[in-house]
C-alpha cells in the first residue's frame, strides 16, 4: 500500500516499481532463465523444454523477459 507523499512523479513510480518487483511471486521460470544467461545450467526442464521450441532469434528475447523479474526484484532487495 502506497501512503507516503512524493515530491516528483518519478519517485511515485520508483515506489510503484519497488512494491510490484519485491512482492512479485519469483518462479522457477525465472530462476532458470538467469542461471540460462548466466551459463550455469537450467533449473527447471519444462522451461527448457520451451526454449527449445523458440526461434532461435527469439531465444535471448524470451530469457530476458522471463530473468527481468529476478534480477530487478534482487536489485530492490540487495539495497
Amino acid at each position: 500500500m502506497i501512503q507516503d507523499d512524493f515530491e516528483t512523479p518519478e519517485a511515485f513510480v520508483e515506489e510503484v516499481d519497488r512494491q510490484v518487483l519485491t512482492n512479485y511471486a519469483i518462479q522457477s521460470t525465472n530462476e532458470a532463465a538467469l542461471a540460462l544467461q548466466q551459463g550455469l545450467p537450467s533449473t527447471d526442464q519444462a522451461f527448457s523444454d520451451y526454449l527449445e521450441t523458440c526461434p532461435e532469434e527469439l531465444k535471448e528475447t524470451v530469457l530476458a523477459m522471463y530473468a527481468n523479474p529476478l534480477k530487478q526484484q534482487q536489485k530492490y532487495l540487495n539495497q
